[in-house]
C-alpha cells in the first residue's frame, strides 16, 4: 500500500540480492509486525520500529542458532532465549546484542 508516494500500510519489498520484507509500513519505514528474510536464508519475524527490529521477535539462522526474545535498535536487548544447533541453550538477559549477567 502507498500513501503520499511512500510505502504505508501492509506490503512486500524485494531487494535485488533476494532479501525480502513482508509486513507493516508507515511513511516508508518498516513498523509493527513483519518478516524479513535475508538473502542468505536467515529470517527475522517480529516487531519493527523505524526499519529496526524493536520489541519481541525471533531470529532464525539458517540451520543453526535461534534467538527468541526482546530486541532494541536491531540488537538482542532484554530477556531472551538462544538455542544452538548442537542443543545448548542460554536463557537470560541480553544487552546491545551480547549476553549479560547470569543465564
Amino acid at each position: 500500500q502507498w500513501k503520499n508516494n511512500m510505502r504505508h500500510g501492509y506490503g512486500v519489498h524485494l531487494w535485488p540480492d533476494g532479501a525480502a520484507y513482508q509486513g507493516e509500513w508507515k511513511e516508508n519505514f518498516a513498523v509493527g509486525n513483519g518478516r524479513f528474510e535475508h538473502s542468505d536464508g536467515d529470517v527475522f519475524v517480529g516487531q519493527w520500529k523505524g526499519n529496526l527490529a524493536s520489541g519481541m521477535g525471533c531470529y532464525l539462522h539458517k540451520g543453526a542458532t535461534t534467538y527468541q526474545g526482546e530486541w532494541q535498535n536491531d540488537l538482542q536487548h532484554g530477556r531472551g532465549v538462544e538455542l544452538f544447533a548442537e542443543g545448548a541453550r542460554y536463557e537470560g538477559e541480553f544487552r546491545d546484542g551480547q549476553k549479560a549477567g547470569n543465564g
